[in-house]
């Protein structure tokens, strides 16, 4: 799926998007918030929801983060390009 279709669909949906790029073995320490999407378009990462075991998202996998779901996440190898969507309001608390 390209960018800006994956965009369109969340913005469709009333929520925001960001254009995220993480470095191989970014490290997003274990925290909750608001419900958010990811939509990885590059790379990989492993990611962790709740008391789940890690799991690894490639180009093309969604991931729906729960509201106040605790979760976590590290950037593979060749470092993680996603689409962050979550509502206005939440992309402000993140200073996104």
């Amino acid at each position: 799926m390209k960018r800006a279709d994956v965009e369109a669909q969340y913005q469709a949906m009333g929520l925001a998007t960001r254009y995220i790029i993480d470095d191989p073995g970014t490290v997003y320490e274990p925290h909750a918030h608001e419900g958010v999407y990811l939509f990885t378009l590059k790379g990989s990462a492993q990611v962790r929801l709740g008391d789940s075991g890690w799991q690894t998202v490639e180009p093309g996998d969604e991931t729906h983060i729960k509201d106040n779901q605790r979760h976590e996440a590290v950037a593979g190898e060749k470092g993680w390009e996603y689409i962050f969507a979550a509502t206005p309001q939440e992309m402000k608390r993140q200073g996104l």
